[in-house]
């Protein structure tokens, strides 16, 4: 079974929705500030982005933590 993480989508178009990611497939965690806020960014093995409103802290933090 797949464990994923539910994370909050901070994508334009499906701002506030959740996302449920797979933290096996993440590459990379990254913070940045397009204009204002900071939002975190997440990499995927496959090439896929996800921008997300936790912090990197907050993404590590659940990623540790039990998944749903």
């Amino acid at each position: 079974m797949t464990n994923f993480v539910k994370l909050t989508n901070n994508n334009d178009t499906n701002k506030g929705e959740p996302i449920y990611i797979n933290p096996d497939h993440i590459t990379a965690v990254h913070e940045f500030n397009p204009g204002g806020g900071f939002v975190t960014s997440l990499f995927s093995v496959f090439g896929q982005q996800w921008i997300v409103e936790e912090s990197p802290a907050e993404v590590a933090k659940l990623f540790s933590q039990e998944k749903v």
